[in-house]
């Protein structure tokens, strides 16, 4: 077995629409770095990223500090 650290994160989103398939690519989600460039995450983009990150935290137990702006319900790190 070999330990393995996930280093960031690409999501590949598919969304279908009639006749055509919009598809996003993040890599790296961080809210605060694309605020800091202004390049603001739309408000939905920032829920998913959240709930995947409060996930990963619930099955992994790898929390990592996250703004409290963008990630309200994630725990805090003590």
């Amino acid at each position: 077995m070999h330990f393995v650290v996930d280093s960031w994160m690409e999501w590949d989103i598919k969304l279908q629409h009639p006749g055509s398939v919009q598809r996003i690519r993040v890599a790296s989600f961080s809210p605060d770095s694309a605020r800091e460039r202004n390049q603001l995450y739309p408000d939905a983009l920032i829920k998913l990223g959240c709930s995947i990150l409060k996930i990963r935290n619930d099955v992994y137990g790898d929390a990592r500090p996250h703004s409290k702006t963008d990630c309200p319900d994630f725990p805090s790190i003590h």
